[in-house]
């Protein structure tokens, strides 16, 4: 049986979740600033709820994020191992893949990274900033599986 190793985003995936959290909370600290007069009560409820929010997505469910996500593609399998509460394990059979794209938000770009999204029946997966390298190896693999699939007239 051959090897097959688990493939995990870089570490700057991490650095990119983070900085798109801490843009992301511009627009509450705006609000606050827009709806109460500052160090009302309510000022003080809500930007403490807000940072809240962001210390909690940046030092844990971000870091457990990136340390759960993985990925390993075999010959007729691709496994996805995910999830930040619960850890979810998929299976996906590489003969029921229908679809396959790439994504890159500007943020990702200048860090080099790369989405991949996979459509199956009943599931699509997401595969969030995979170094550019890993992402286009597992786009041309899939891509060319579903090729090859398609002109033996296994596919649709």
């Amino acid at each position: 049986m051959a090897e097959y190793t688990m493939v995990k985003p870089p570490r700057r995936a991490l650095a990119v979740w983070r900085i798109r959290a801490l843009l992301l909370t511009f627009f509450p600290g705006f609000l606050c600033s827009l709806i109460f007069s500052f160090l009302s009560l309510g000022w003080l409820i809500a930007t403490g709820i807000w940072i809240a929010v962001f210390l909690y997505f940046y030092c844990c469910w971000y870091p457990i994020k990136w340390k759960k996500l993985s990925f390993c593609l075999t010959n007729s399998i691709l496994y996805i191992n995910n999830g930040v509460i619960y850890t979810h394990r998929r299976f996906i059979s590489l003969k029921n893949i229908q679809y396959v794209e790439t994504y890159q938000s500007p943020l990702m770009k200048l860090a080099g990274l790369t989405s991949v999204v996979i459509r199956a029946p009943g599931v699509a997966m997401y595969l969030p900033s995979l170094q550019k390298e890993d992402a286009m190896a597992l786009y041309e693999n899939l891509n060319g599986f579903l090729l090859d699939g398609r002109l033996e007239g296994g596919g649709s």
